[in-house]
């Protein structure tokens, strides 16, 4: 009988696919000693390799039908925007925070005493064009910091909304296996 799987359900089942072709043993070489039956040693272990083989034909069969069936449903249902959605604004935050952690731009009256200091001194004791000849400055304001501040903060409200409709549609949205995937999950005690 086929199955219907949510898609976090579904996700999940991907997973343990996964896993489980990882944890397929198929060793192609045995070690004999002179005390085995070398022909029943030879076929055990082609048989374990064999069967090892076909338990990953199957598992990757139900793999990508999951997949398939994930990726329309996950069409149909406008899952797929609301992913790129989450990853702008994923960039996004990451592209803010760095202003928003910004320094502050130093007072101009500073500035220019700074640089005056550097244009009255009477040798230059660190070599020409050497650092002491200049002065670093954030050229962001505090407001400006403080609106980056609000851009990162509203960003990832809209981020955590998104979140919460991906989990609702990921919840409310299901794929149904075939029966031949339904009973290969079923034998490798996955569902």
């Amino acid at each position: 009988m086929s199955q219907n799987f949510s898609l976090r359900k579904a996700n999940a089942l991907q997973v343990a696919i996964n896993e489980a072709i990882k944890n397929l043993d198929t060793n192609t070489s045995v070690s004999l000693n002179e005390f085995q039956e070398v022909s029943s040693v030879l076929d055990t272990a082609y048989t374990s390799f064999a069967d090892a083989v076909a338990r990953r034909a199957g598992l990757l069969d139900v793999l990508y039908e999951i997949r398939k069936s994930v990726d329309t449903v996950n069409a149909n249902n406008k899952i797929n925007d609301v992913l790129a959605d989450m990853a702008r604004l994923e960039k996004d935050i990451q592209f803010y925070s760095s202003f928003a952690k910004s320094d502050e731009r130093i007072d101009l009256k500073v500035l220019q005493g700074r640089l005056e200091k550097i244009a009255t001194r009477k040798e230059d004791a660190f070599g020409y064009g050497s650092r002491a000849d200049e002065v670093q400055t954030s050229v962001l304001r505090s407001e400006d910091i403080e609106s980056y501040r609000n851009v990162v903060a509203t960003l990832k409200r809209q981020k955590q909304k998104l979140q919460d409709d991906l989990l609702e549609l990921n919840v409310k949205n299901s794929i149904r296996l075939s029966v031949t995937a339904t009973e290969i999950l079923t034998k490798e005690n996955l569902i």
